[in-house]
């Protein structure tokens, strides 16, 4: 029989859906664009650029939501008000592409940790998309920098985050108030 008929919903069944439902939600909730930031919030391209913090901050406390504002030190904005600043990444990763690795780095670590840890996992998809888009960099070049670079050079940032760790060095995210 190359067809087998649906079965009833059993209790772990439904739990497996009503996670993946969340994942999906949060996932929705976080990711803004420029362009997004300013059709919600009512301002131009030009304010946002000019005071990313604060509309990351504000957009993030107004919905009650995570906010990643990627660009220049991307920003991982909480619904509490707090920000956290990325110290990794580079003009390069500004290619088709990029923001897909990271769409994909974040539901991996939200799948991962869940939505109880969300504010880690969304900083370290952050870090880890732009720490691989530097090393990633160093062999390609800003210019030639494409999205399956930044997909190649992940596992080297996986285990220079790892060493990063084991030498317990400070200071990977500055922290806006």
């Amino acid at each position: 029989m190359l067809f087998s008929p649906p079965r009833p919903a059993r209790p772990a069944d439904v739990t497996h859906v009503a996670e993946a439902m969340t994942i999906v939600f949060v996932f929705v909730s976080i990711a803004i664009t420029d362009q997004v930031a300013c059709a919600i919030l009512g301002t131009s391209s030009a304010e946002v650029e000019r005071q990313r913090v604060e509309v990351a901050q504000r957009f993030a406390r107004e919905y009650e939501v995570f906010v990643i504002l990627k660009g220049h030190r991307t920003l991982v904005a909480a619904p509490d008000g707090q920000v956290y600043v990325n110290p990794t990444g580079n003009p390069g990763m500004a290619s088709g592409g990029a923001g897909d690795v990271l769409t994909g780095l974040v539901a991996a670590a939200v799948a991962q940790w869940g939505a109880s840890a969300l504010g880690d996992a969304l900083c370290l998809a952050v870090y880890l998309h732009g720490l691989a888009g530097d090393l990633a960099a160093v062999t390609q070049g800003e210019q030639a920098l494409i999205a399956s670079d930044i997909i190649e050079a992940l596992p080297r940032a996986w285990k220079a985050l790892g060493e990063k760790i084991e030498r317990d060095v400070p200071g990977s995210y500055y922290v806006v108030p």
